[in-house]
């Protein structure tokens, strides 16, 4: 339906502030749980410090969808922006995270 097309960009702009306030609400745990990271099992310890490293990179990777969506910057746009800006502040940092995660998840017991 052709109607549709104009729904897309008004959804798009939910769906990032949902993530956003999921962004704030995991951060908001992970500052609330450093009192008890000492009482977790050591591997799971080691996944809690994961978990603070991915969360800077998490919020770069979302303020590039925030300025992406809420800007008329044509250098964050989705598509057709600057390759090196969504490389940057996109690709890189989920890279890293998912590297990050499997090498972690890969070395906790069962």
């Amino acid at each position: 339906n052709t109607s549709d097309i104009h729904k897309g960009p008004t959804y798009t702009k939910v769906g990032v502030v949902i993530f956003l306030v999921a962004y704030i609400l995991l951060t908001a745990l992970v500052a609330i749980t450093i009192r008890d990271v000492g009482e977790a099992p050591r591997g799971e310890n080691r996944l809690y410090w994961v978990i603070v490293a991915a969360i800077p990179l998490l919020g770069v990777r979302l303020l590039w969808s925030l300025i992406a969506i809420f800007s008329h910057d044509k250098k964050f746009a989705i598509g057709g922006g600057n390759v090196w800006i969504n490389f940057g502040m996109a690709v890189v940092e989920e890279f890293i995270i998912v590297c990050m995660y499997t090498i972690s998840g890969l070395t906790l017991g069962r």
